[in-house]
């Protein structure tokens, strides 16, 4: 969007990983700035190998490979969300966290299979 051009699904991918990166960290470093010139100056740092390990720092490495893939993207391509899922299905296998439904999910199918 700071590029003057319809947003893609390289965009949409981009922006969710800024999400992602800012729920990790806390935030992000353009977080306080107007600045449109400066945003897209900092986004274009942190596109590069060394931007991209420092504010990945204290993030799951896979956000690395993530980030490189989304960069490595044309405007009009179309992304391998399977890449993307297998990635993030890594980060919670490490994390010892597991894909269960939510509370309110289990007692709903509970519900339907007693009656």
């Amino acid at each position: 969007c700071h590029r003057r051009r319809p947003p893609g699904r390289r965009d949409d991918l981009e922006s969710w990983m800024y999400q992602q990166i800012e729920f990790t960290k806390g935030s992000l470093p353009w977080k306080n700035l107007d600045d449109e010139h400066a945003i897209m100056s900092i986004k274009e740092t942190v596109r590069t190998d060394d931007g991209m390990q420092k504010l990945l720092k204290s993030c799951p490495k896979e956000y690395i490979e993530i980030m490189k893939y989304i960069c490595k993207l044309k405007h009009t391509s179309r992304p391998d969300y399977d890449l993307i899922y297998k990635l993030l299905r890594k980060i919670l296998f490490e994390a010892h966290l597991q894909e269960y439904p939510y509370d309110w999910e289990y007692e709903s199918l509970q519900c339907f299979r007693n009656k």
